[in-house]
């Protein structure tokens, strides 16, 4: 009683853990691979806190606030020992600088907009991978079904050759024929199952299950078409819904909104970088500090000039009793910088072969979109006349098979046409 107790608690929990998967169409298999995959939760992961940290970041638009604190001893030998303290608290803020940090921004936010992008991207990739296999397996199952089918037939029509051999109603060839075609089926049975299984495993590797899930996947019911909708009717629909939608184009404004905004941002260089910053402090021997000094200085810093760096300040400082400093200092450097307008003119070109990169693309989407069309109308074509075909083969199969009873026919005719209709049943499938 207690074995039995605790194999029926082994199979609950076996059950419990390693439960069965049921998928009855691709959307469910998508929906799973994209629960079940890591490298997508973290990836998406990753664009969501690059978003928030390009939203967040405008500590630039922010002042800096700085705090300092020291202590000075002088011991002196047969004088008196010097002390100084002192506590300082200042602020820096950026008034003017033709708008840098605004752009610097802005390219921080579509940094974040290409890398959700490319999650998307790389989503779009991971989901066709799982249609592909997800199809490929419900063909491979398919053509099993009609090889059994005829396997069963065939066998059948050889039981029967044998049977007319030993009676000497039938030629030792036909019988020989029938059989040679028996092999040859079981091998494609053979290759087809080979095959399914394999296509399987990698159903369940792509979705990230483990082997001990057991997975049903439910066929389709048909290869039929119920009705015929010709996309060629909707060619521009079509075309101008997947250029407002297609991933890969988004992408490519992105960069180019990118290079747009580089470039605006390299022009601003010759605006000087304003700044003010204040300054207050407190000295004295001992705490409580009672001896403040305050500052303001005025910064104009032209540090981005590609071949004269400069600087200009004006400070003035008072320390509250009466005197006043007004300080204005100004340096500058020259630099030698024979690549600059160089390099300008490879960023402007880095521009227009985006821009042209882009008119490419949009033209080879409209291109494969078209093809894509005109294939898809061919199959339907093709589909309508593979089911008259077969309708055709199967009316041929019954003609054959009263010619056969009768005598008219040899069987190994039968066998051929039986085989030739499978095959064109097939090459629906496959379509």
């Amino acid at each position: 009683m207690k074995k039995k107790i605790c194999n029926l608690i082994i199979f609950c929990l076996h059950t419990f853990v390693f439960s069965q998967i049921q998928i009855y169409s691709p959307f469910d298999a998508i929906k799973i691979g994209i629960e079940n995959s890591q490298e997508l939760k973290l990836l998406t992961e990753k664009a969501l806190n690059e978003k928030k940290i390009s939203k967040y970041s405008v500590s630039d638009f922010f002042p800096i606030i700085f705090f300092g604190l020291s202590q000075t001893d002088s011991l002196k030998i047969n004088s008196n020992d010097i002390m100084n303290k002192s506590v300082q608290i200042g602020l820096t803020q950026t008034i003017y600088n033709g708008g840098r940090t605004s752009i610097a921004y802005e390219m921080q936010k579509i940094n974040s907009e290409y890398e959700n992008l490319s999650v998307e991207v790389k989503c779009k990739n991971f989901m066709i991978e799982i249609l592909k296999t997800y199809f490929n397996y419900l063909i491979l199952e398919r053509k099993m079904k009609i090889k059994i089918d005829l396997l069963d037939n065939v066998k059948k029509e050889f039981e029967i050759c044998k049977k007319e051999f030993e009676l000497g109603l039938c030629l030792e060839i036909d019988l020989i024929e029938n059989e040679i075609q028996l092999i040859n089926i079981e091998q494609e049975v053979n290759q087809i199952k080979q095959e399914l299984e394999t296509s399987f495993r990698i159903f369940k590797r792509i979705l990230c299950l483990e082997n001990e899930n057991k997975i049903i996947i439910a066929s389709g019911n048909d290869f039929s078409v119920s009705e015929e909708v010709f996309m060629i009717d909707y060619a521009d629909k079509i075309i101008n819904l997947a250029l407002n939608t297609n991933i890969d184009i988004k992408k490519s404004k992105c960069e180019i909104d990118l290079l747009k905004k580089q470039y605006r941002y390299n022009n601003l260089k010759f605006f000087p970088q304003t700044s003010l910053e204040t300054n207050i402090s407190f000295s004295g021997k001992e705490y409580p500090l009672t001896n403040p000094d305050f500052s303001i200085k005025l910064k104009f810093n032209f540090d981005n000039f590609p071949f004269v760096s400069s600087s200009f300040v004006s400070d003035t400082i008072s320390n509250f009793r009466g005197t006043n400093n007004q300080n204005n200092n100004m340096n500058a450097s020259i630099n030698a910088d024979f690549t600059y307008f160089l390099r300008e003119h490879v960023t402007k070109l880095d521009l227009e072969s985006s821009e042209i990169n882009l008119t490419n693309q949009i033209n080879e989407l409209k291109e494969n979109l078209i093809q894509q069309i005109e294939k898809h109308d061919n199959y339907l074509r093709n589909i309508s006349q593979f089911q008259k075909k077969i309708s055709l083969n199967e009316k041929k199969l019954e003609i054959l098979f009263e010619e056969v009873k009768r005598g008219e026919k040899n069987r190994i005719d039968y066998l051929n046409a039986l085989i030739q209709s499978s095959e064109d049943i097939v090459s629906l499938i496959n379509l």
